[in-house]
């Protein structure tokens, strides 16, 4: 199933320039426009205290994903990337042989959206609770974790199409990703009742 996924992904490449050039952007451009959008996010937070728990969260989050989980499984399970495997791949993206699983630009990018997902889950204002202000106020700051998802799975998609990475790589990274946000937000956020 994962090769029939790559290879299935894998032939939108090469069929034109333009294609290659959209995979390009979304594999190496694009998450530098969703860290932008990470530090606009921790930047609009209204109190120094918010923006500081915020980024606690982000923080934690994204060294327990990439700095601990993902080495730590790239070196019990150094599984080849797709351009090793299979001869005449198309691959758009340049990068180093080896450590393929879990993808670490999904875990860090999963690891994001979902520290800013739990970060609001945890965190919002209780005196809004059960009105019509908290559902507006709830889902502005779920669209961000919206938006940051969606970028996360966009990248990843580019970077199966591009060669570099299989599926089971990208999905691994997603839910390592949100998993490592998860415990990093109980961890900062246990006795916070309000952070913003």
């Amino acid at each position: 199933m994962d090769s029939f996924l790559l290879l299935g992904l894998n032939k939108i490449s090469g069929i034109s320039a333009f294609i290659d050039a959209g995979i390009m952007f979304t594999a190496v451009i694009l998450p530098y426009i969703f860290l932008a959008a990470t530090i606009w996010f921790l930047a609009s937070r209204k109190s120094m205290k918010g923006k500081m728990y915020a980024f606690s969260v982000v923080l934690l989050s994204t060294l327990i994903a990439r700095g601990v989980i993902t080495e730590t499984v790239r070196y019990l399970y150094n599984r080849p990337r797709p351009f090793e495997v299979f001869e005449g791949i198309n691959q758009v993206v340049s990068h180093m042989p080896g450590g393929s699983f879990p993808s670490g630009h999904m875990t860090f990018y999963a690891a994001i959206a979902g520290a800013i997902f739990f970060f609001n889950k945890f965190s919002a204002p209780r005196e809004y609770s059960g009105s019509s202000i908290n559902g507006a106020y709830r889902f502005k700051n779920d669209t961000w974790s919206i938006w940051l998802f969606s970028l996360t799975i966009l990248i990843g998609l580019a970077r199966v199409a591009g060669g570099i990475h299989w599926p089971s790589d990208v999905v691994g990274g997603i839910l390592i990703g949100i998993a490592s946000a998860w415990f990093a937000a109980l961890l900062v956020l246990r006795r916070k009742k309000e952070a913003y």
